[in-house]
């Protein structure tokens, strides 16, 4: 029996335990909710109160039911490494993972599938992105780091740029952007060796060569060719190096980046 009183009265059922909302007003609901942004004052408040929520059931548990739970393995301590840290799925696992994936892929529709974001929606997810910092630098950027750190020239790293949307790999005070570009990943049309990686002359990516997906090495180069034209027009000075350039002419491109330093 569900008793009256304030919300949160000792024995209080809620009247919706065991119970599921129609489809027709789960649909309402989401509709009225696209669009929403909560603020970060309500997200602040919501957080504080999630952690006194928090606390008070912890609070009431007894001794045995804290044990209880702190023994089953979805628990984990502050700062606790997982188990599974280092250690490979075995080929079974692996094997029952990929099917069940197959069959989700199969028998669900992703919620967006045919859908685009709205325009406000794609500019923040566009900021979010432009906040984001790499786990680990690429072997490029590396080698930049360790030039710019021997000049003595200070610089920042990964600074995000919302207009043309990108995020050029190192930033010298006032104004210069430095790109560290891998040859394949941005499709070098030149020919060019990397010793790191083979001794061998590499021929160069031609215009129809694939990329991801449905893009060509031509999409991708045009891309950057575009990010550039976009940030000279803001007045930046753009220098852009591939990994065979860093790692065969170091001298070169150390000069050029002095030379646009003193200009």
């Amino acid at each position: 029996m569900v008793k009256k009183g304030k919300k949160y009265a000792p024995g209080r059922i809620h009247p919706f335990k065991g119970k599921k909302l129609s489809k027709e007003h789960r649909e309402k609901i989401s509709a009225g909710l696209k669009g929403h942004t909560t603020p970060e004052k309500t997200r602040k408040l919501i957080g504080a109160s999630n952690k006194i929520t928090a606390k008070r059931f912890w609070k009431k548990l007894t001794k045995e039911e804290k044990a209880e739970r702190i023994k089953k393995p979805g628990f984990f301590k502050k700062g606790q490494t997982p188990w599974v840290k280092g250690k490979k799925a075995t080929p079974e696992t692996r094997k029952q993972q990929s099917i069940s994936a197959l069959h989700r892929f199969q028998t669900q529709k992703h919620p967006m599938e045919g859908k685009r974001h709205d325009k406000k929606t794609r500019e923040l997810i566009l900021e979010a992105r432009l906040k984001q910092k790499p786990m680990e630098n690429t072997v490029p950027e590396k080698l930049m780091r360790k030039m710019l750190k021997d000049l003595g020239v200070k610089f920042e790293e990964q600074i995000g740029i919302k207009e043309p949307a990108c995020q050029p790999d190192f930033s010298i005070k006032p104004n210069i952007l430095i790109f560290t570009d891998g040859d394949w990943q941005h499709g070098n049309p030149n020919p060019h060796l990397m010793p790191s990686r083979s001794k061998k002359i590499h021929r160069g990516y031609k215009d129809n060569d694939p990329w991801y997906g449905n893009k060509t090495m031509k999409d991708i180069r045009e891309r950057d060719q575009r990010i550039t034209r976009g940030l000279k027009k803001k007045r930046y000075k753009v220098l852009r190096f591939w990994q065979s350039e860093l790692e065969t002419m170091p001298d070169k491109c150390i000069n050029k980046i002095l030379k646009t330093i003193k200009a």
